[in-house]
């Protein structure tokens, strides 16, 4: 962690992963002007939902409370110091306090999430401030069926490359992809690449939901969707812990309706 940055979260973009290295490398999206580094892959995690219930998580919220502050397009660690309503509007403001820094920001509940602990084992999402386990709906490709699109892509060098030499580079599109120079160019060479990539149709309507630990058949468990709505799934039998299964989500899922596996 750079110094000033530790507690804080960016949003980032992997642009190429080396398993042999358990490594990735990624661009920050805070820091656009920045070249993309390589980071270990414990230190990534999957972006958080929305809170659960919009802003009704925010009633639950208590004095000393983690949570985690919008601040320079970063998300920074903080805990609850005072809870107030400003005199003439009576709208709800936080005080929050970083415990990293010892600065401190009144702030509207808009401004602030849950601060989200990743399970990677189980496929949790655990809210410090309230304890509450999530587990993570995912989208999965369901057929079968699957067919393979190549498209044309260009870039322009920014610099001279080698023969052989491997380069990251950005199309135009805007899509970063890591290739082979099959000849040595100059710089301002325009350069075609063709980029191919797999389509796969799926059933919109069907997730998967990892079996957290300590849940057996026929119990409930709480999962949550990306845009924070909460879902009540039966577990099966037979199932063990760790395990996917497919959730076929109900038609109104917004009031938390129940989704069988």
């Amino acid at each position: 962690t750079e110094s000033g940055l530790e507690g804080a979260l960016s949003q980032a973009q992997v642009l190429e992963v080396n398993t042999a290295t358990g490594r990735a490398l990624v661009k920050l999206t805070s820091f656009p002007l920045d070249s993309p580094e390589w980071q270990p892959w414990a230190q990534l995690r999957p972006e958080p939902p929305a809170p659960p219930g919009g802003e009704h998580w925010l009633v639950g919220l208590r004095v000393g409370d983690a949570v985690e502050l919008l601040h320079d397009d970063m998300w920074w660690e903080v805990r609850i110091g005072e809870i107030n309503r400003a005199r003439i509007t009576q709208d709800v403001l936080f005080l929050v306090r970083s415990t990293q820094y010892g600065d401190e920001h009144e702030v509207p509940g808009y401004e602030l999430r849950p601060r989200w602990e990743w399970l990677a084992d189980s496929q949790q999402w655990l809210m410090q401030h309230n304890g509450d386990r999530l587990s993570e709906l995912s989208a999965v490709p369901q057929k079968a069926s699957e067919t393979m699109v190549s498209e044309k892509l260009s870039f322009v060098a920014p610099k001279p490359y080698a023969e052989k030499e491997k380069v990251l580079c950005e199309t135009e599109e805007g899509l970063h992809l890591s290739i082979v120079m099959p000849r040595a160019v100059s710089k301002g060479t325009e350069i075609q690449v063709t980029h191919t990539k797999r389509v796969v149709s799926k059933d919109e309507d069907q997730l998967f939901v990892t079996m957290p630990p300590g849940v057996a058949g026929g119990e409930r468990f709480a999962a949550i969707l990306r845009d924070g709505t909460e879902l009540v799934v039966t577990a099966p039998a037979g199932l063990a812990a760790g395990k996917q299964m497919l959730v076929k989500l109900p038609e109104m899922a917004v009031d938390g309706g129940e989704a069988g596996g």
